[in-house]
């Protein structure tokens, strides 16, 4: 049997992959969406397989909090051009969320103060891609 291994998009204009002739295929890193699929022939024919599309996810943010001058100071990474929500809760349980702040991030790193921290003996935080 014989493979020939197809993505779009591509710079090619029929989609073929130069070298990717195994039955496996692994790709190298990947930007953006990108579909595979691929041809397998024998004496007796060929035929396409399913195409499969392959989506990228952003990594999940993580949120680093810190005192600084009784004030939580909350560094959030993730990727940049994704939007991100910061929100806080008294309880970590809670279905019911306090939005702080809804940001795209320019960069991969974003600092926050959040002013309104007082009066709460305790006070939970995260951030959510909406």
């Amino acid at each position: 049997m014989s493979y020939q291994w197809f993505q779009q998009p591509s710079d090619r204009p029929d989609g073929s992959i130069v070298g990717a002739t195994n039955a496996t295929y692994t790709t190298p890193p990947l930007t953006n969406i990108t579909t595979f699929w691929v041809s397998v022939s024998n004496s007796a024919g060929s035929v396409l397989s399913d195409k499969a599309m392959v989506t990228l996810l952003p990594a999940s943010p993580r949120l680093s909090p810190e005192w600084v001058t009784d004030m939580p100071v909350l560094t959030l990474d993730g990727a940049a051009g994704i939007t991100y929500r910061i929100e806080s809760s008294t309880n970590l349980n809670s279905s019911n969320w306090t939005s702080l702040v809804e940001l795209l991030l320019q960069t991969n790193s974003f600092r926050f103060i959040y002013s309104g921290a007082t009066n709460s003996p305790m006070r939970f935080y995260r951030a959510v891609a909406p």
